[in-house]
């Protein structure tokens, strides 16, 4: 797929015209709330590192609770 697009690319930065090529050559938009991902993914590390720690927790108590 990817040798595939680079050809086409290069032959639209070669000067075909975009109708010619058999995919749709579109502008660039920008990804909304795009400069927030940084803090999403960070958070949502976190949460899962929270989770993690209390399932850890959780099979402590219950290996416990089996050896008494």
């Amino acid at each position: 797929m990817a040798t595939t697009m680079g050809m086409l690319l290069a032959r639209w930065l070669l000067g075909e015209d975009a109708a010619e090529l058999g995919f749709p050559v579109t502008p660039v938009r920008p990804m909304p709330l795009h400069r927030f991902s940084r803090f999403g993914a960070a958070a949502a590390i976190q949460y899962l590192r929270a989770l993690d720690g209390v399932a850890r927790f959780a099979e402590k108590l219950r290996r416990r609770k089996r050896t008494m």
